[in-house]
């Protein structure tokens, strides 16, 4: 009895069992594989069809059979569809209607958006108030209405909004008004949270794998002044573990006691001038001691290599990290990922060439406190030793009570206080490192 099969799509499941051996016979009786003659934890991966005319069906099917398909199982039917980028003909002439889609899920200051375009057409849903859009897409401008309620009656609950995306396809700003006769008021922005997909173009040329390159698997490697930063793509499970080994051959040792829950880790408990292998596994099941039970890891999902420079921050002496990336309401805190602002989307931004930082989680998760006093508007930031005075909207900065200037005053916005995080931290004692490439703030701190 086979387990994983296919219809007319001509589809095979590939199976990987929780220890990383991919299945040969994953099947239940007389010549199958060993591991599959008992209760088994397995991943299972079936690719949709490459291609296909409009309104063609396939399906996809998961289940066990003996004999011919069909007999035990689910099967997922699915429509092929062409999506290309779309033009629409005005008066003065073609307007070219975007490289990328608006179409899929955006993060915005009202909650999160599910958007279809159809052409020009725009349809959604957000869910603030279980609230409608609905408008029309030129260039890359999005014009058209908003309400407040699924039922979508305008005039009474409805108002305009003007919406226009980015050049990359990955965010949008704007305003909005409520009803025709309300003011204008600026709609901050948003960020897609599902893949951007460019419209279609001459296939590429596949990749050539590299197991041990900088780059693995759609992530990212990079040494920085501190460390290693490592990036990679998600994958089914609990969380990862991240393995680090000074040779190429060997798997090394994790390097946190547990598994780090977001996709991004900094590795700066490294030595300079030396060549480190990383290796990154999902974590499929918690280990259970008391039973006897292991943690459960599945297959290796990418791996990378990084040499460090010829300096690092304090090696030797074991450091902690707080990563930021601006317009990510999320941070990694030793590689556990939280919000910023719990609930309320709050994200690192630019302000004359400085990354500012709602600045409260940033001290609390290095241990310190952070007070408001009202008459002054002054914010005192007390951690590690030190304490740091700053003033809304000035440059004033006093560090252990002595007064210098910073170019960048901290600011308000949406009732959170933005200071500088250069400013702020490397005040308090620590480092702070800057990644271009991945516009990520790091901030390096002792234990």
């Amino acid at each position: 009895m086979g387990i994983g099969t296919a219809t007319a799509s001509k589809v095979i499941a590939k199976i990987t069992y929780a220890d990383g051996t991919a299945a040969k016979y994953a099947g239940i009786g007389y010549n199958q594989d060993a591991q599959a003659q008992q209760s088994f934890a397995a991943n299972m991966t079936l690719n949709f069809i490459g291609g296909g005319s409009p309104g063609d069906k396939h399906a996809l099917y998961v289940g066990v059979y003996a004999g011919s398909p069909g007999s035990v199982g689910v099967r997922y039917t699915y429509e092929w569809k062409q999506i290309s980028s779309a033009s629409t003909s005005t008066p003065s002439g073609t307007i070219n209607l975007g490289t990328y889609s608006w179409a899929g899920k955006w993060d915005s200051n009202w909650g999160e958006m599910v958007i279809n375009q159809n052409g020009a057409s725009i349809t959604g849903t957000y869910t603030h108030d279980e609230g409608r859009l609905n408008g029309t897409v030129s260039g890359e401008v999005f014009t058209g209405t908003w309400s407040e309620s699924p039922s979508y009656s305008p005039p009474n609950d409805a108002g305009d909004m003007e919406l226009t995306m980015s050049a990359d396809g990955k965010s949008f700003t704007g305003k909005w008004r409520y009803g025709s006769e309300g003011s204008w008021g600026e709609w901050e922005g948003g960020k897609r949270i599902t893949e951007v997909i460019p419209a279609p173009t001459t296939p590429a040329a596949p990749a050539t794998p590299a197991a041990s390159a900088a780059t693995s698997a759609g992530g990212s490697a990079e040494a920085f002044e501190s460390g290693s930063r490592i990036m990679w793509q998600p994958a089914n499970g609990l969380g990862y573990r991240l393995f680090r080994s000074t040779s190429k051959s060997g798997l090394g040792i994790s390097v946190t006691d547990f598994y780090i829950t977001g996709t991004a880790y900094a590795d700066v408990n490294v030595e300079p001038n030396t060549t480190y292998y990383y290796t990154i596994k999902p974590v499929l099941a918690e280990a259970k001691p008391f039973e006897g039970i292991d943690e459960k890891l599945g297959a290796t999902i990418a791996t990378y290599t990084v040499t460090t420079g010829s300096k690092v921050y304090k090696p030797g002496i074991y450091k902690h990290f707080i990563m930021l990336k601006l317009d990510n309401p999320n941070m990694s805190v030793d590689g556990v990922s939280q919000e910023v602002d719990p609930g309320r989307s709050t994200s690192p931004m630019t302000i004359a060439g400085r990354t500012m930082v709602p600045i409260r989680a940033v001290v609390e998760a290095m241990g310190g406190t952070i007070g408001w006093e009202q008459g002054t508007r002054k914010i005192t930031l007390t951690a590690r030793g030190s304490v740091v005075e700053m003033w809304l909207d000035k440059t004033d900065i006093k560090i252990n009570g002595v007064s210098q200037k910073m170019d960048v005053a901290p600011v308000s916005k949406n009732g959170r206080t933005f200071v500088p995080v250069r400013f702020a931290a490397e005040n308090l004692n620590c480092k702070v490192d800057w990644i271009n490439s991945t516009k990520e703030a790091v901030i390096v701190f002792e234990e």
